[in-house]
C-alpha cells in the first residue's frame, strides 16, 4: 500500500506531493527496527524531491531534516546529523524568521547532539536561541534542553527517595548554586544528583530581550531495584 501511495503521488502535478507522500511513509515505518535502511531510503527520495520541486525555503525542506537528523543519529552518526541541522539553522539564522515547533526541535536536538559529542560551547548559543523563543514561567518546572541520569550503578539501597534541589539558570543555560532541600530517604543519592545535574543544559530567561539569571528547581525520584 506505501508503495502505491508513492507511486500515484509522483504522477500527481501538485508540488511537493511525492517528497511528502515518501515522508509519510518513512514515518510509518519508523518504529521498526527492520526497516531503519527504508525508512533511511525514503527520507533520502524524499529530500531529493523536494530540493528539485520546492523553494529551498519551503517549511517541507525544514522537516526533512530534521527526520534525516534523526535517522542519523539512529545510525550513530551524530557529526553528520549536526550538518544536516546547522545547514538549515543558518539559514534560520541569517535570512529568515520561522519561529516554529520545528524550528524549536531542531535547535533542540542541536543541543543534545552537541552535548553528546563534548561541543557544550556550541550548545550554548542554541540554549540562548530556545530561552528568546520560549516565555519563561516562574510558577512551572523548567523542562531542561539536555539532561544525564545520575549514575548510582554503584549504590545498593533499596530505599525509595526524592529529593528536591533548587539551582540557578545562567543565561548560556547552564546549571549553577546547586542547594539540596528536602532528602525524603537516602542521602547517599545526592552526590550523583548534584554531578548529573551540573550537566544539563536549559533555555536560559530573558527579560527585555536579553539572557538573564534564573531560579528552577526539581524533584528526583529514585529507586533502585
Amino acid at each position: 500500500m506505501l508503495r502505491q501511495a508513492i507511486d500515484i503521488s509522483k504522477k500527481s502535478t501538485r508540488l511537493g506531493l511525492a517528497a511528502q507522500t515518501y515522508l509519510d511513509a518513512s514515518e510509518v515505518l519508523v518504529g521498526i527496527p527492520s526497516e531503519l535502511r527504508t525508512v533511511s531510503m525514503y527520507v533520502d527520495n524524499a529530500e531529493e524531491i523536494a530540493n528539485k520541486t520546492l523553494d529551498k525555503n519551503a517549511w517541507l525542506n525544514f522537516y526533512i531534516a530534521y527526520r534525516k537528523a534523526d535517522i542519523l543519529i539512529a545510525f550513530n552518526q551524530r557529526e553528520e546529523a549536526i550538518t544536516v541541522l546547522e545547514s538549515k539553522l543558518e539559514r534560520l539564522d541569517s535570512s529568515m524568521s520561522f519561529d516554529s515547533p520545528l524550528e524549536m526541535q531542531m535547535r533542540i536536538r542541536l543541543v543534545q547532539l552537541y552535548e553528546e559529542t563534548d561541543q557544550s560551547d556550541k550548545a550554548t548559543k542554541q540554549c540562548i536561541a530556545l530561552g528568546s523563543l520560549t516565555p519563561w514561567k516562574d510558577d512551572l518546572e523548567q523542562v531542561p534542553l539536555y539532561r544525564v541520569l545520575p549514575d548510582i550503578k554503584d549504590i545498593k539501597s533499596t530505599r525509595k527517595t526524592s529529593i528536591v534541589a533548587s539551582f540557578d539558570v545562567t543565561p548560556e543555560g547552564n546549571v549553577e548554586n546547586i542547594e539540596i532541600g528536602d532528602v525524603n530517604g537516602n542521602k547517599v543519592f545526592v552526590k550523583p544528583l548534584i554531578a548529573a545535574l551540573k550537566k544539563w543544559r536549559y533555555a536560559p530567561k530573558f527579560e527585555d530581550g536579553k539572557p538573564v539569571t534564573a531560579s528552577s528547581k526539581i524533584r528526583m525520584d529514585f529507586q533502585v531495584q
